[in-house]
């Protein structure tokens, strides 16, 4: 017995007549009888008992009829599910992006997605360097936010530009290049330099300068001086899935504007 059957026996269930049945299913009388005698032969037992123009369940009609309603709600449920993932509208995404990435623009990203397919699971990943681009091509991620460098050796790979990263120089109030500008790359070589890491936007700045040393890992002194910033960040922007993809300080703007 499929589906389609479980729907006919609901049907004149509801209707109480064959003829009712037929006209809601949008199909001819004689073509629904002998659809519930084939069951009936299969069955090698009555579903109905017919009379007058009415068609009562037996006890076997009735038993089936009140395990064919679960069956069909979840049938339905199936369809409608199996549609939401073939566009796209529900299931599991994985992003990867770096930790510059995780600031901006992730955050909106992924807000703009949630609120356009609340079924759909977003997951991030942390991933640095070459791995974000290689993890989408061996198919642990499904999407990358990189830079078009790391991304090169990967030309198979669908690419979409969402912004142009520049990098400008951000130097202390009294700093000597603070008088200097506008500045190039060589005055600023003559000074520490603290980034995020040493990407394209960073080179192109200096120049790509032999002789630079990378400290790829800050001092406890630039840690903490960035700590307050985190935490603000933390608390203002990065979106929470258990919050529904909101910031902590939104969800409670959102809570207090909404209690009685």
């Amino acid at each position: 017995m499929d589906v389609r059957s479980l729907e006919l026996i609901i049907a004149v269930c509801r209707t109480g007549s064959v003829s009712a049945a037929a006209r809601s299913l949008r199909i001819s009388q004689p073509t629904l009888s002998k659809s519930i005698g084939r069951m009936e032969r299969e069955l090698g037992a009555r579903l109905f008992d017919r009379g007058g123009g009415t068609a009562r369940l037996t006890v076997l009609g009735e038993f089936i009829a009140g395990r064919a309603e679960p069956v069909l709600q979840a049938a339905a449920s199936l369809t409608r599910e199996i549609g939401h993932r073939l566009r796209g509208e529900s299931g599991r995404l994985t992003i990867a992006a770096g930790p510059a990435t995780r600031v901006h623009p992730l955050p909106d990203i992924i807000r703009r997605t949630a609120a356009a397919y609340p079924g759909l699971r977003i997951e991030t990943r942390q991933v640095r360097g070459p791995e974000v681009a290689r993890g989408v091509a061996e198919g642990r991620f499904d999407i990358a936010i990189t830079n078009r460098e790391t991304a090169g050796p990967y030309g198979d790979l669908i690419r979409v530009k969402l912004f142009e990263d520049r990098v400008s120089p951000i130097v202390r109030a009294g700093h000597p290049l603070a008088a200097a500008a506008p500045l190039d790359g060589p005055a600023l070589l003559d000074y520490p330099i603290a980034s995020f890491r040493v990407g394209p936007g960073l080179r192109a700045l200096v120049g790509e300068p032999g002789g630079v040393r990378v400290s790829p890992k800050p001092d406890a002194r630039a840690v903490f001086d960035q700590l307050p910033i985190w935490v603000d960040h933390y608390n203002r922007v990065h979106p929470h899935r258990a919050l529904g993809y909101r910031s902590l300080r939104g969800f409670i703007d959102r809570s207090t504007r909404e209690a009685p």
